[in-house]
């Protein structure tokens, strides 16, 4: 809808109602009024009742017995809560009001004044974060520099009123490039629109985590401040885990073969920690195996060789066939009146 084409007593109302709605909402966002119940005992009648209505100034709540024959009206005290204090602008350079939010009856009250500090030098005072040099001035706007249209409002630390065309007001946050950590879980600045204290929460995101391995360092998981940077969970070192070792057997040289001495090797990243070296072939222990003549009836053997560590046979021993007999005429002798005679025989020349 475009409210510039309204009559302008509609925009007045509009803008009327619209102020009304804002300031109710800052009105009860900034001072706590929530209402509660409590359980009270009438000391005139007796009677114990809840009591959700409550009747408030400055020092006291009141509130009435329920029961219809009483009627009585009863004074107290609002009670202190150190956990449930804030300081407000009072009107007075320099000086702030402190309000606590009475935990019985849940509205807020003035209990004391006190003047600004500003510990750290910033310009603005530690507790309501007016400026201190020129005091929180007046309506609860303060702040320097900053734009026309803008309005900085004390007791909002994260928005500031917008003026949009003289009728109309809107609540922005405050804007700046220049972000300082605050030590507590917060951000300051001067706003670059109002030129007030701004302050806001971090906005933390997530620093990723790197597991640590054998031989390098790792950091756990941790937090920084996107707008500021500040860091909220520092990561920390993780150690370097170191090799986890296992030994690789080694095996003897052989006459042939090549051997390896014992090594090492990290079972998780597989790193060779200790490198097996190789150990040369032996190489064979050569000896002879003589040589057998051979005879008229058995094989011979020529003169062979073979390793008197694994046996393999280098020179090989061939057969030499049997030689066979070397015949020769035994003649006969022929027989006497006297003595036998003997036939032709043959006999081995050699054997």
């Amino acid at each position: 809808m475009d409210n510039t084409r309204l009559p302008k007593k509609v925009q007045i109302v509009l803008a009327t109602i619209l102020i009304i709605i804002i300031g109710g909402i800052i009105i009860g966002t900034f001072t706590n009024t929530e209402t509660l119940a409590a359980s009270k005992t009438c000391p005139l009648c007796g009677t114990q009742m809840m009591i959700s209505e409550w009747y408030n100034d400055n020092s006291q709540h009141e509130w009435v017995c329920t029961d219809s024959g009483c009627g009585a009206v009863v004074y107290e005290n609002h009670v202190f809560d150190s956990s449930q204090t804030y300081p407000r602008d009072g009107g007075t350079p320099n000086m702030h009001d402190w309000y606590c939010v009475c935990p019985v009856c849940g509205k807020s009250y003035k209990y004391s004044s006190g003047a600004c500090a500003d510990n750290d030098g910033d310009g603005f005072c530690d507790y309501c974060y007016e400026p201190t040099t020129n005091g929180p001035g007046s309506g609860g706007s303060g702040g320097s520099g900053g734009e026309e249209g803008y309005t900085y409002d004390w007791f909002d630390q994260t928005l500031h009123t917008v003026n949009l065309d003289g009728d109309f007001y809107s609540r922005e946050e405050h804007t700046s490039s220049s972000w300082a950590d605050q030590g507590d879980g917060t951000h300051w600045a001067l706003c670059d629109k109002c030129g007030g204290a701004a302050r806001f929460d971090h906005t933390e995101v997530i620093d990723a985590g790197k597991a640590a391995t054998c031989t390098q360092t790792g950091v756990t998981e941790g937090k920084h401040c996107s707008v500021c940077n500040a860091v909220t969970v520092t990561q920390e070192t993780i150690p370097a885990l170191g090799h986890t070792e296992v030994t690789d057997a080694g095996k003897p040289a052989t006459c042939t073969e090549e051997g390896l001495t014992d090594g090492k090797h990290c079972s998780v990243c597989n790193t060779v920690t200790v490198a097996q070296e190789t150990i040369p072939a032996l190489g064979h222990t050569e000896v002879v195996d003589p040589a057998v003549e051979a005879t008229c009836t058995e094989e011979g053997k020529t003169e062979g060789k073979h390793c008197s560590v694994c046996n393999e046979v280098i020179v090989e021993q061939e057969v030499i066939p049997a030689l066979g007999h070397t015949e020769v005429i035994d003649p006969a002798v022929e027989a006497t009146c006297t003595e036998e005679g003997l036939t032709e025989g043959k006999h081995c020349s050699v054997c």
